[in-house]
């Protein structure tokens, strides 16, 4: 991934302007294998970017790299239904198609803001 630094972007409020800090995210495209047949919308129609040598979404990349600089989070279905991934599918398993969605009642919002796992 190749950040540019750019200059920041006016953000207009009734009481002044704020300056947002502004970069240039240029991120690396996946090469390796095609996605399965079988891997649903959203995630077979995304494009292909690549997060420490696996496929991944642009979304997930983005996260990666902020987990690295201390962050956490998590990718939210704009969809609805209870979608939440940290990351791209694990490696495939033979027989096993992935999972887009943990099942329900696996995941609980604890303030609106993150996920946090129940009991199994």
């Amino acid at each position: 991934m190749q950040i540019t630094e750019r200059p920041p972007t006016p953000f207009y409020l009734p009481g002044g302007t704020v300056s947002i800090a502004t970069e240039r995210w240029e991120l690396e495209r996946w090469e390796g294998e095609a996605d399965p047949p079988d891997l649903r919308r959203p995630w077979g129609i995304k494009p292909k970017f690549s997060v420490n040598g696996r496929r991944s979404c642009a979304e997930l990349a983005v996260l990666d790299y902020l987990r690295r600089d201390g962050w956490d989070g998590v990718w939210v279905s704009a969809f609805g239904g209870n979608w939440f991934r940290s990351e791209w599918f694990p490696p495939r398993l033979s027989g096993h198609s992935p999972r887009l969605a943990p099942r329900p009642g696996q995941w609980r919002p604890s303030n609106g803001c993150a996920p946090q796992m129940t009991g199994s």
